[in-house]
């Protein structure tokens, strides 16, 4: 069924790249796909849309985390969160006596009084554990020197331009983006990998990086494009995914504004299901260029 939609011929894509590079050890790789599809099987009436399908990957920790390449960690690394999740991370104290409120995003000067009170705030986090509780607490992260590139030399709006180097294409136009910077030493061993299909999941702009040997072991983004995708894939920057840190106050964690984006994601109106599935087709042809993916389907049918 993944291969009937755009999404699930980028999932599939993904699979195809870990499949052909080994990226996961081969045994590994295939209880996976038994427990996956199992998993499907057991649905009296079995998901029928590709967005379904991957999000009943299974969740055993076992299968995470488990690309073979060793990357290598800066001394800190970022991740960039939008104020809807940070606003959760906040201590009440923090925001009451700055009198930010949930409400306050979308008013015209909320992002430079929320710079400022973070700028001039020393306790702001409810200590705890930091990772997305809806994902198998897992985050995304990236080299923190190259967010201090982009702030250094940024000539347009610093938050559009942070989004499509990370290929965040779920951020779309009027979102306030914040860096979360923290020493990698905080990432237990184990907790932190090259992201594979696996923790990618229903990601619309992830391509496996093919050659995870070079740049120290880590993937590339996707960088977002508003041309056609046809002409080929630009690299963004170096991610990987990790899980569970612990965040509290002190000199650990900082955090500091990115800016509110003024763009669409690719260009394309949040509100345009059909611009942004003709979108995700072009995607998912550039993936596969000159492959068949019913060829690829049957060999995975074949492995379960």
């Amino acid at each position: 069924m993944l291969s009937k939609d755009p999404l699930g011929q980028i999932v599939l894509a993904n699979i195809k790249q870990a499949f052909d590079h080994n990226f996961i050890e081969r045994n590994c790789f295939i209880e996976f796909l038994k427990e996956w599809k199992a998993s499907y099987d057991s649905f009296p009436s079995p998901p029928l849309f590709a967005k379904e399908i991957v999000n009943i990957i299974p969740s055993d920790k076992k299968y995470r985390f488990r690309h073979v390449a060793t990357p290598i960690l800066p001394l800190e690394v970022s991740t960039i969160i939008q104020w809807d999740y940070l606003i959760h991370l906040l201590d009440p104290n923090f925001l009451s006596s700055n009198g930010i409120s949930d409400g306050d995003q979308f008013e015209e000067h909320f992002f430079e009084r929320l710079s400022s009170a973070l700028a001039n705030s020393d306790d702001v986090f409810l200590p705890g554990i930091f990772g997305n509780p809806r994902n198998f607490e897992q985050f995304w992260i990236t080299d923190s020197n190259r967010i201090k590139t982009f702030r250094n030399s940024s000539t347009t709006n610093l938050a559009d331009k942070v989004r499509d180097a990370l290929g965040l294409v779920h951020i779309n136009t009027n979102k306030v983006l914040i860096e979360l910077r923290f020493p990698s030493s905080l990432i237990s061993s184990g907790n932190f990998a090259t992201p594979t299909f696996i923790e990618a999941g229903d990601h619309r702009r992830f391509k496996a990086h093919s050659n995870p040997t070079i740049n120290n072991g880590w993937g590339l983004t996707v960088h977002l494009q508003n041309a056609p995708y046809g002409s080929g894939v630009i690299n963004g920057e170096p991610e990987l995914t990790a899980k569970s840190v612990p965040i509290s106050n002190g000199t650990n964690w900082h955090m500091e504004g990115i800016g509110r984006t003024i763009t669409y994601a690719e260009g394309i109106d949040s509100g345009n299901g059909a611009a942004i599935l003709s979108k995700d087709r072009e995607f998912a042809d550039i993936l596969w260029n000159s492959y068949d993916i019913n060829d690829f389907v049957n060999s995975l049918n074949a492995l379960v």
